[in-house]
């Protein structure tokens, strides 16, 4: 059994240069992402004359994907609260590589439409961890440098990965364009998994360094720490009687003078 002092040190945030390749592993994933969720998109007409479905129901494919992620946003991101961040994340990029594949593969529309669920509700859960795992790389004031790193993977998603998956799809098939995102959707959970250092699971408070200041409190949590003390005090009247109550006593059992 190794020694302690063997053991991998748990992550400490820095800046975000000694952060940046976790973002950038973070980057590349919400790239991925946001190409695998509108990839369809640009390549409908093409879908639709494969599957022998009209563009319409072809549409369904967007559809499906979108409402998986509205439908399942909030109930997986607290069922999985409790789970390790990147294993979390990880298998969401799994999910992404085995929804594209079984897209590019699928005989059927029905099959296509669910793989593209099936990615939907990774899609459900990928955002939160990924938004949240960002701020935890960096120390507090670094944290909106470190989610605009991140953010920037979606707005390239946009950009470039949107028209080069349609690019790629009308110049060699449609199939071949999913089949191509798997790929990179795997890259993507490689490089996360070597460069991501861990990170506390989620609702777990981040570490405070030794020697730092407590956090000041807010001013309604104030509010509600004297509302509490002052519900489960004694009011000064009630203490004055009780403890007047013997004095009086005493004087009324006093005898009277002469």
């Amino acid at each position: 059994m190794p020694s302690p002092s063997h053991r991998t040190a748990p992550w400490q945030p820095g800046d975000v240069r000694e952060a940046a390749g976790g973002l950038f592993a973070l980057a590349l994933a919400t790239f991925v992402a946001i190409t695998t969720e509108l990839v369809p998109v640009g390549l409908l007409p093409l879908i639709s004359d494969d599957l022998d479905v009209s563009e319409g129901v072809a549409g369904l494919l967007v559809t499906a994907y979108a409402f998986m992620v509205a439908a399942l946003a909030v109930p997986l991101t607290s069922a999985t609260r409790k789970l390790p961040r990147k294993t979390l994340l990880l298998t969401t990029l799994g999910i992404y590589v085995l929804s594209n594949v079984i897209v590019a593969v699928a005989p059927t529309f029905a099959l296509v439409a669910v793989a593209r669920a099936l990615g939907g509700a990774a899609h459900a859960v990928f955002f939160s961890v990924s938004i949240g795992y960002a701020s935890r790389l960096v120390r507090p004031h670094l944290a909106g440098r470190a989610l605009a790193l991140v953010t920037l993977g979606a707005s390239a998603g946009f950009v470039l990965g949107v028209p080069l998956t349609t690019s790629l799809g009308t110049a060699v098939g449609w199939r071949t364009s999913f089949l191509v995102l798997a790929g990179a959707c795997a890259l993507a959970g490689v490089l996360t998994a070597l460069l991501l250092p861990s990170v506390a699971g989620g609702g777990t408070p981040r570490p405070t360094p030794p020697g730092a200041p407590a956090a000041p409190r807010s001013p309604r949590s104030r509010r509600r720490t004297r509302s509490r003390t002052s519900a489960t005090t004694p009011s000064t009247p009630t203490c004055r009687c009780c403890c007047w109550r013997p004095a009086s006593r005493r004087r009324r059992s006093a005898p009277p003078s002469s």
